[in-house]
């Protein structure tokens, strides 16, 4: 049931985070689709887009983050290629990347922590995965 109210904040957090600015969305958000893919599909991807609960968390993601050169933050969530959510509940915290193609939120990674507070870890493991795909041609 957390699980479930965990998923749900963050496809809250995605659609409000690209409500007014990507014209190019359907109306109707609530009716995305949710695709799992892989992150190989961002190997290329540039721009992100951070989405927490609180801005401690958002702080502890960038800190790992700035410090790829491959990686750009974008303020603006009209603006980034990809996002990363991440949200606490009482059983730990989830971290997912994904983005948006047509009328789907493409999940390409997630991972889960049973310890709260543990963002910096789970960007990490995120990092390792996202880099070893830019290799892949």
């Amino acid at each position: 049931m957390k699980l479930t109210i965990s998923l749900l904040f963050i496809l809250i957090l995605s659609i409000a985070a690209f409500s007014q600015e990507n014209k190019s969305m359907p109306e109707d958000k609530a009716a995305r689709e949710e695709v799992y893919s892989s992150v190989f599909d961002i190997k290329d991807f540039k721009r992100f887009h951070i989405l927490t609960q609180s801005k401690d968390s958002k702080t502890s993601i960038l800190k790992i983050l700035i410090k790829e050169s491959s990686l750009e933050l974008s303020d603006e969530p009209s603006k980034a290629q990809f996002f990363l959510g991440y949200e606490e509940s009482a059983n730990g915290g989830q971290l997912r990347a994904f983005y948006f193609k047509e009328n789907a939120r493409i999940i390409v990674w997630a991972e889960n922590s049973s310890k709260k507070g543990n963002e910096a870890a789970l960007t990490k493991e995120f990092l390792k995965v996202f880099k070893r795909n830019k290799t892949i041609k």
